[in-house]
């Protein structure tokens, strides 16, 4: 028997999204009828207990989310509601009541955004001296913004702007947090902007992390404490992210949090190790797979959703499925 696990992010309809994080609520209502119509969706936990009776039903779908956007809360949480579909909605731990986005966003904000920059970047990085030149670039119309507004990472960059903050995104991913905001901070004071969060790219509150977790729909899951790849840190390191969002979150919710989601999908053997001892029951991965009866519930794999209408999304459901 096969499932499948889904990962969503946000519930926005945006002017950038290189990273596809994004399904406009159009669609994620669209997506929701189709699952409700044609697949049985269940909460995470109780997959896993068909998985440790060796018996995956067929068809069978989970949803989760990652990071804790203001949007989980406010869009995904009444949709999911309203057609009675439990979701996992896995928490940034350190980002919550934070005024500032995170990283990737803060670094979208200031180069994808209509402004003028100036025409050189100068980042030390890692003890090395890296040097962009934006050209032409350096000013980007909001008609220009508007134009390159579906560009995603995984293709050309349009300009040096867009190329620049692909190549400094790659070199800030596996840097710790403070790392990260060093560099944002410079960035920003080098742009002549502001880190405050827009409305639009907002994180949960405490109380909205509450609000979330009512009801019987929605269950909440750890995803560290900074978004680290944790592959690429010691062992303590890893359990201080893994245990401190673990601790972080339940002091919120008066509650166990026991299921976990790799941030960026990354992890090692003492990742595992670590959330077996601190008493998670499984972990998410991003490896797009089905799922098995005979998976590791410490790697289970997800399916990125992207922001496909109901009919696009209903295709590769089937595919996926091997059913097409």
């Amino acid at each position: 028997m096969k499932g499948l696990i889904l990962m969503y992010h946000r519930v926005a309809d945006l002017n950038a999204d290189p990273w596809e994080l994004c399904v406009q609520p159009k669609h994620f209502h669209e997506q929701l009828e189709v699952l409700r119509q044609s697949y049985r969706v269940l909460a995470l936990k109780k997959l896993m207990e068909h998985l440790k009776s060796g018996g995956i039903t067929e068809r069978s779908v989970v949803v989760t989310f990652d990071d804790g956007y203001y949007d989980n809360f406010q869009l995904a949480k009444p949709s999911l509601e309203e057609f009675e579909m439990p979701a996992t909605v896995f928490l940034v731990s350190g980002q919550i009541e934070k005024q500032n986005e995170f990283w990737w966003d803060e670094l979208e904000r200031i180069f994808l955004q209509p402004g003028t920059l100036p025409e050189s970047v100068h980042l030390t990085i890692e003890r090395k001296k890296h040097v962009w030149n934006l050209a032409d670039s350096s000013n980007l119309s909001a008609e220009d913004a508007l134009r390159y507004s579906k560009w995603r990472t995984d293709e050309k960059p349009p300009t040096w702007r867009h190329s620049t903050y692909y190549a400094i995104w790659q070199l800030m991913q596996p840097l710790d947090e403070a790392q990260k905001q060093d560099i944002l901070h410079e960035l920003n004071v080098w742009a002549g902007t502001t880190r405050e969060s827009r409305p639009s790219h907002k994180t949960l509150s405490r109380e909205q992390v509450s609000l979330l977790a009512q009801g019987e729909f929605m269950n909440i899951g750890a995803h560290s404490v900074t978004h680290p790849v944790l592959s690429k840190f010691s062992r303590e390191t890893q359990r201080q992210e893994i245990e401190g969002s673990k601790a972080q979150l339940e002091e919120i919710l008066g509650s166990p949090v026991d299921t976990f989601a790799y941030p960026h999908g990354e992890y090692s053997n003492d990742t595992i190790s670590i959330l077996r001892d601190a008493g998670f029951l499984c972990s998410c991965s991003t490896a797009p797979e089905v799922m098995k009866d005979e998976m590791d519930p410490f790697q289970l794999p997800r399916f990125q959703a992207m922001n496909w209408d109901g009919d696009q999304f209903s295709k590769q459901l089937l595919e996926w499925f091997g059913e097409k």
